[in-house]
């Protein structure tokens, strides 16, 4: 009987320390868990970001290149202007050869 007691008083000591060890490993589980849970967060966030950001440097690419359309274009029209403008007798006479017959 005796036996049988101290059989059982060591079962339950050890069912305690069991229960001391699962106790310690769910804490550990649940902190790695939160703190898994908050990288992903930030991960979220920052590639939210990085989105937003690739969206506003695509933003400013295309204005640049309207920017630099626009200014070639002013370019081009300020060459035509100035040939017009360095011999205004040979552009009065090709305007003028547009209304020629045989033309």
């Amino acid at each position: 009987m005796q036996k049988e007691l101290n059989q059982a008083k060591a079962d339950a000591e050890n069912a305690r320390a069991s229960e001391a060890t699962t106790q310690r490993k769910l804490a550990d589980t649940e902190a790695n868990l939160k703190q898994a849970k908050d990288e992903a967060a930030q991960a979220t966030k920052e590639a939210q970001q990085a989105k937003a950001d690739a969206q506003a440097a695509q933003q400013s690419k295309a204005e640049a290149e309207r920017k630099l359309a626009e200014s070639e274009a002013a370019r081009t029209a300020t060459e035509q202007q100035k040939q017009r403008e360095a011999d205004p007798l040979g552009t009065w006479l090709r305007g003028l050869g547009a209304w020629l017959p045989g033309r």
